[in-house]
């Protein structure tokens, strides 16, 4: 999906294990609604591993990497801004402080987009998509905020526009645990404790390095759990009567394919995602609480897996949620404030 133009977005992302690829994935997604416009998507990325890399080449877009000092401050995007046609800038980092916006904003004639899930600072951006329905109290004039999933992009490889029958579709449940690429999915030993000769199918998206750390840890279990490394999802949301993920990205291409889900906070910035998607009947939280308790665990997620109807709902609430056109919609709201800036 190559596609050339004289105009060029520029997309400023974090993608590793520590970052996780929720980032990169509604990036992709935004990337490709540029491209439907005619916008060449180049990728800046710190450190780009050879798995972000080679998801990058299947599109044809470009990656330039940099380091982890370059990526503390603008500049290599200013060097770009000023040698190529540069009209739009997207940002999708946590560690990107608020002078950094400030100077990105001051030394480029560029339209700022920013990815933000917390409405915790002062924003410097021209538009801001959020994951959160509610607006920061404080929101400077001019910037355009774009809230809740309706805006959020999914990626490319995960957008379904036209959805078949509902969930489940197997004729066996299938539990589908996709907590991320990160270690901190390992901060639930609780949850795997539970999942410890479950009477279902257990299926693991992760990669490599999760896996054999999850097989350390649990030997015999993970015996008998199917791991899917650096996997394709679509065919997993697919077959998924129920689903165990975190806040971020994941949970929203779950929602989009009628995938009930049973959600689990790992980061402060999933907080928000998962009360909207809990208050829309999609999803239901996991309660600390719970996450000590294993057997308690384990039977309230037996009892989810075997309530079709209730499974029905949520599959039915995901997908009003999610229809997978929000990069469509964040475009088309960026492009008409593009008579505002003078391009050089």
């Amino acid at each position: 999906m190559k596609e050339k133009g004289e105009e060029r977005v520029l997309f400023r992302v974090d993608a590793s294990r520590q970052a996780g690829r929720g980032h990169l994935s509604r990036c992709l997604g935004l990337a490709e609604a540029f491209v439907r416009k005619r916008i060449t998507p180049i990728f800046v990325v710190p450190q780009p591993d050879p798995v972000i890399r080679r998801i990058l080449k299947q599109y044809g877009w470009r990656v330039e990497g940099i380091s982890d000092v370059a990526a503390k401050t603008p500049a290599s995007l200013v060097r770009a801004w000023r040698q190529e046609k540069i009209k739009f800038i997207v940002v999708d980092t946590y560690t990107a402080s608020e002078a950094y916006f400030k100077a990105l904003r001051k030394n480029t004639g560029a339209l700022i987009v920013q990815f933000d899930d917390l409405g915790q600072r002062r924003f410097y951006s021209s538009v801001v998509i959020s994951t959160r329905s509610s607006r920061p109290s404080i929101l400077p004039e001019g910037i355009r905020w774009l809230s809740g999933p309706s805006y959020i992009p999914l990626p490319p490889a995960v957008r379904r526009l036209k959805l078949g029958h509902p969930h489940p579709k197997t004729s066996k449940p299938i539990l589908l645990v996709s907590l991320g690429y990160s270690r901190a999915a390992l901060k639930v030993s609780g949850l795997f404790r539970a999942l410890e000769g479950f009477p279902v199918e257990v299926h693991i998206a992760s990669d490599a390095v999760l896996a054999d750390a999850m097989r350390r840890k649990f030997p015999e279990s993970s015996k008998k759990w199917t791991f899917h490394i650096n996997a394709a999802m679509p065919p997993l949301y697919e077959k998924a009567w129920l689903a165990i993920c975190a806040g971020g990205m994941t949970a929203l291409e779950l929602a989009h394919w009628g995938v009930p889900m049973l959600g689990v906070q790992l980061a402060k910035n999933q907080a928000g995602n998962l009360s909207q998607l809990s208050r829309t009947g999609c999803l239901s939280c996991l309660q600390k609480s719970e996450l000590r308790d294993p057997r308690r665990l384990r039977t309230r997620i037996l009892r989810f897996i075997t309530d079709k109807s209730r499974l029905q709902r949520m599959a039915q609430a995901g997908r009003r949620l999610v229809d997978g056109r929000g990069a469509d919609r964040a475009v088309k709201e960026i492009l008409s404030l593009t008579e505002q800036y003078s391009w050089n």
